[in-house]
C-alpha cells in the first residue's frame, strides 16, 4: 500500500488526480445510461419495489449504479480517496438528473400512489 500511497502523492502534487478522474469519467459516463436498465431490473428482481418508499426506490437504484461503476471501472482507486469521493458525488448528481424523474414515474406506474 506504501508504493500506491506515494504514487497518488506525486499524481496529486502534479496536479494529475483532479483532471484524471474527470477524464476517466467521462469516458465511462455511458456505461451509466447502459447500467440503468439493468440495475432496475435487479432491484425489482430482488423485491417488490412497492416496499420501498419512492425515494428508497430512487436512492437504491442510484446506490446499485454506482456500485457496479466501482467494481467494474474503477476498482483501482482507493474508495476513502478524495478522488473517489468526487467521483461518487459527481455521478450520483448525473444519474439523479438524468434518471431520477423517470425512476419515480416507474415506481408510481408500478406501486401506485
Amino acid at each position: 500500500m506504501k508504493l500506491q500511497e506515494d504514487i497518488d502523492r506525486i499524481k496529486e502534487v502534479m496536479g494529475v488526480i483532479n483532471e484524471d478522474w474527470k477524464t476517466s469519467l467521462k469516458r465511462r459516463i455511458h456505461n451509466i445510461d447502459e447500467l440503468i436498465p439493468r440495475i432496475v431490473g435487479q432491484v425489482k428482481g430482488r423485491d417488490s419495489i412497492c416496499k420501498y418508499s419512492i425515494d428508497d426506490y430512487v436512492d437504491a437504484v442510484v446506490y446499485n449504479t454506482i456500485e457496479h461503476m466501482y467494481w467494474n471501472f474503477f476498482e483501482d482507486i482507493d474508495d476513502e480517496s478524495k478522488e473517489w469521493s468526487e467521483m461518487y458525488y459527481a455521478m450520483e448528481r448525473y444519474i439523479y438528473d438524468k434518471f431520477g424523474q423517470e425512476l419515480r414515474v416507474d415506481w408510481h406506474i408500478n406501486c401506485g400512489s
